[in-house]
């Protein structure tokens, strides 16, 4: 019984010996990701590459990693990913600055096998793709407490096409383990483009003259999205030959003004105009009819 018990400590002894070192080669040291300042970033679409201006939009700094431990970012590929509807200047050089975060500076990361001489940092100058900027660590850090911070700057995006309104993340990938695939280093999101023109409900045929009928005028961007930012008033007018009530809506709220018009004075063809300084909109063509020929 006794050479049992001994035969049973000694594997349980072997037992916790093989899962510490399983456990040990398993858990990872990390990165700690700071998202780009401002996130989410608004980039209008007035700047898409189809139809737009074509005009990219500087990030502010970031994002940033820093490894929680020496070799946090184990050698390999670093990648930052461009989400879907938008795309990287790839004539814009992209910097990736190594500083040292704790311990020695001359335990610091090496990228790319590139080294400054400004004190403790290394830079790096990355011409990105349309869709991704990755540069490789070709040194981990070294040594007890020893870690290194990863900041980008000069990254610039834009927004592939003006609708619809894309929005997502610029996600990280790559061999090098230390921050997870998928993981979020900064929000992009499209918002309308500038006040454009004004789309009007369709109006029915006939319509009675001097009876009032909902109306719907919507301030839209070139590409048709709500421009939600409008949120003053617009003028009426219609062909000769009526009169339209009001002659000046109200206040648009979210860039929509819902109402009723009114519009007097029998006739076909008539169109409905909307205008607000040099933007302006139209409805359809309807007839107004007197109520004894409806």
């Amino acid at each position: 019984m006794a050479e049992n018990s001994t035969r049973f400590g000694k594997w349980f002894i072997l037992a916790v010996a093989l899962v510490s070192a399983l456990v040990a080669v398993t858990v990872w040291a990390t990165g700690t990701v700071t998202v780009i300042t401002g996130s989410p970033v608004s980039v209008s679409a007035d700047t898409a590459r189809d139809g737009g201006s074509g005009a990219f939009t500087a990030l502010a700094t970031g994002p940033r990693i820093v490894e929680t431990d020496a070799a946090g970012m184990s050698l390999g590929s670093v990648t930052l990913n461009a989400p879907a509807g938008f795309e990287f200047d790839t004539t814009s050089l992209v910097n990736v600055q190594v500083i040292n975060a704790g311990g020695t500076s001359t335990a610091r990361a090496y990228i790319n096998s590139t080294n400054s001489t400004a004190g403790q940092v290394r830079i790096l100058n990355v011409t990105p793709s349309a869709s991704a900027i990755t540069f490789y660590i070709t040194t981990e850090s070294t040594g007890v407490n020893n870690r290194s911070s990863f900041t980008w700057t000069g990254i610039k995006v834009r927004p592939t096409q003006g609708t619809p309104l894309a929005s997502g993340n610029i996600t990280y990938s790559g061999s090098s383990t230390g921050v997870a695939a998928g993981t979020n280093m900064g929000t992009l999101t499209v918002i309308p483009g500038a006040l454009h023109h004004f789309a009007l409900s369709t109006v029915a045929s006939p319509q009675a003259d001097g009876i009032s009928f909902p109306l719907t005028i919507t301030a839209q961007d070139q590409f048709g999205n709500t421009a939600t930012g409008f949120t003053g008033t617009t003028n009426l007018a219609v062909s000769a030959g009526s009169t339209i009530s009001p002659a000046t809506t109200g206040s648009f709220i979210g860039g929509v003004w819902n109402g009723n018009a009114t519009v007097s004075g029998a006739g076909a063809g008539r169109i409905i105009t909307a205008i607000s300084g040099t933007v302006s909109g139209t409805s359809n063509p309807f007839d107004v009819a007197g109520t004894s020929t409806l």
